[in-house]
Order: C-alpha cells, then sequence, then structure tokens
C-alpha cells in the first residue's frame, strides 16, 4: 500500500492534517512527517524475471572491467553516455560509437567510459564487454568485424594478437577480442593514432586477463541469480513504476560495480574509509558502512567537506536528516545515517527532496 498525498487511510481528503494518519504496511507514520508520494514498503526484487537476472549477470561482468585511471591516472573524468549500469540490446552498447554498431545478439552488456577532461578530452577509452550464449557465438560476431574493418586501416596490438583492430575513425581506435562468451570492445582516442593505438594496447594488456577471470553464469541459471543481498534493496526507496531503463540500475552492488559507475566522484574515497561493503541503488542509494561509528563518521564527513548551501530538512526530522543543494547546484541532495547504514537521495525540487528522504529515513528505522 502507498500513501498518497492528500489521502489519509480512509480516501478521505484533508489538506489541513493530510499526512497525520497516513499508515503503511499496517504501521501509522510518526505525527508531523511526510513522505508525499513515496512508498515506504519495502523494496522487493522481482526474482525469476529474466530481465533483471541478466542486469544482475550484467552487474557481475562490470566487476571484470579494468578501470582506465589504473592504466592511466589522468583518465578519471565521466565519458557523456557511458554510466556502467546493464545494457540488455545490442544496438544500444554505450562502449561503440556510431561508426561501429554491429553488436548483435548478445544477453547482456556494460560499459565502462574515462577520460582526461570533462570537455574537449585529449585521451578517452571506452570499455565494452558483450555475454554471448557461447564462445561460438562469439566466434560468429567476430567474422562479421573482421569483415567491417576490411575497409579500414588496420591496427597491430602486441597485447591481443587475435583482436580485430581498425582505426575505424581518424585518429581513434576500436578493437574486439574474443574471450570466451565474451566480446571485448576497447575503444581509444588520444591526440595522435600513435598514442591511440599504445592507450588500447595498454587496456587490453590488463582488459584480457581481467575478462578470463569471469565466469559465466549458465543461460538457464541467470534468472535464479540473486537481485538483493542481505536485504539492502529493501532498505532503499522503490520505484512505484519501473521502466526498462530504470531495470537497468536497481541493484545490490558490491564496491568494485558501484566505482564503475562513480567516474571522478568525490564520495568513493570516502566510502573506502568508511569499509563500504554493500550498496543498495534504486530511487534511495544505501551503503552499508563496516559499522554505527563508520557510517557516522561517513555521513559526518560529507557534511564537513560539502561546499553547496544547506536547505531545509524535511520537517519533523531536523537533526536526522541534512539537505544540501549537489555540487551542480541544480539539485538536491539529502543524507542521513541509521545504524550502519548511510543513505543519500536527491531531486531537483527541495520538497521532494525531503518527502524522499522521509520516506528513506522510515525504511532505514523500520530495519537499522
Amino acid at each position: 500500500m502507498r500513501c498518497a498525498r492528500g489521502l489519509f487511510d480512509d480516501g478521505a481528503r484533508r489538506p489541513d492534517r493530510r499526512f497525520e494518519r497516513c499508515a503503511v504496511v499496517g504501521r501509522p507514520l510518526p505525527a508531523g512527517i511526510d513522505v508525499g508520494d513515496y512508498s515506504v514498503e519495502p523494496y522487493v526484487p522481482k526474482q525469476g524475471d529474466g530481465d533483471f537476472g541478466w542486469a544482475a549477470e550484467g552487474n557481475r561482468m562490470v566487476e571484470a572491467v579494468v578501470l582506465p585511471s589504473d592504466v592511466d591516472p589522468s583518465l578519471t573524468r565521466a565519458v557523456k553516455d557511458v554510466d556502467g549500469a546493464p545494457t540488455l540490446n545490442g544496438y544500444e552498447s554505450q562502449s561503440l560509437h556510431d561508426g561501429v554498431r554491429l553488436i548483435s545478439g548478445t544477453k547482456v552488456g556494460v560499459s565502462v567510459g574515462r577520460a582526461d577532461l570533462a570537455e574537449n578530452a585529449t585521451k578517452e577509452v571506452r570499455i565494452g564487454l558483450y555475454r554471448y550464449t557461447d564462445a561460438e557465438a562469439v566466434s560468429k560476431e567476430m567474422k562479421l568485424f573482421e569483415s567491417a574493418f576490411s575497409t579500414k586501416p588496420k591496427v597491430t596490438l602486441p597485447s591481443a594478437s587475435d583482436a580485430a583492430a581498425a582505426e575505424h575513425v581518424p585518429g581513434e581506435v576500436d578493437a574486439f577480442v574474443p574471450v570466451g562468451a565474451l566480446l571485448v570492445h576497447v575503444h581509444a582516442k588520444g591526440r595522435s593514432l600513435q598514442e591511440s593505438t599504445s592507450l588500447a594496447d595498454r587496456i587490453l594488456a590488463v582488459q584480457i586477463p581481467a575478462a578470463k577471470q569471469y565466469r559465466p553464469t549458465a543461460g538457464a541459471d541467470v534468472p535464479r541469480l540473486p537481485l538483493d543481498r542481505d536485504g539492502i534493496l529493501s532498505r532503499a526507496v522503490g520505484m512505484a513504476a519501473e521502466s526498462d531503463e530504470d531495470r537497468r540500475f536497481i541493484a545490490a552492488l558490491t564496491p568494485p560495480m558501484y566505482e564503475r559507475r562513480l567516474a571522478d566522484n568525490p564520495i568513493v574515497p570516502h566510502l573506502r574509509e568508511a569499509g563500504v561493503d554493500l550498496m543498495g541503488w534504486n530511487y534511495g542509494k544505501v551503503m552499508r558502512a563496516r559499522d554505527v561509528a563508520a557510517a557516522t563518521r561517513l555521513f559526518e564527513r560529507l557534511e564537513q567537506t560539502s561546499k553547496q548551501p544547506p536547505g531545509a530538512a524535511p520537517p519533523g526530522l531536523d537533526g536526522k536528516i541534512a539537505c544540501r543543494r549537489s555540487a551542480g547546484g541544480t539539485d538536491f541532495v539529502c543524507r542521513m545515517h541509521v545504524g550502519r547504514y548511510y543513505a543519500q537521495v536527491g531531486s531537483r525540487d527541495l520538497t521532494d527532496a525531503q518527502q524522499l528522504a522521509t520516506a528513506q529515513w522510515v525504511l532505514l528505522t523500520r530495519s537499522p
């Protein structure tokens, strides 16, 4: 059951006291707080759903994607439209560009992109892992790329003698390498073809061994992959109606998974220091710290280091939730900690952010 704005449990409209008696899952909300239209029912993943299962497999795969900054420390900035979340349609594969759009027959793909600058980058890398039914299907796909690249200047990569690699775009390198049931793609852009080639070769020298460590889940077992871990998703505010796009992002994530989604994000060092080992990614973002003290310090340090002006805390929760403008200045971010869990939510509207934060606080206090 959801709490509708302006409605009590009995459906009557009483605008002057509209939230006082709103109850969810048979439990009344504390007087004076406002969750708006957000649900405080624990989120229940759609276990057994094929798309969610393949998305879970994609999140397993993204752990095998090398962080470009581990090869070139200057590659820390986000690349537009490359978000680290799984894609279930080969034509939406994010490591590819308009000149290379041949991926087909994939079950799931994941892409990580990093550049040296947020705008007008001089170096950029996109790494994609694409899962097929088996190595034979990958071999067939490789033949398509070899044919498509036959008219392009070939590129030699010492670290990947079996790669289909070419200068598909002037000065840039695209390389495809088969690794079992995975097809590895690297797109490298430098200030010259020589630099692009060197960058692609250095990335593949690390990425190929990492991809070989991935153990694919059998297709029949994919729907049975666990979608939640230790109830972390049940603690995060869930989406009422999930679109195909939403399904890509909703997940229980390990640190390697979410660090591949969070390019150049100043929160990452703080999460590492707090010993965060699990994140529930939904409307709410919930992170499990090492212990209560670590979660408290994480909250305090993020508040202390924030340079953004504060916004009003949600009604009735002053001192429990802190809201501020985001670094970009267009959104509001609200933070909280309950037990060993730290959570944050955001919205472009302060009232909406307050309501979402209140719903998140209710969920955490009911499952500390």
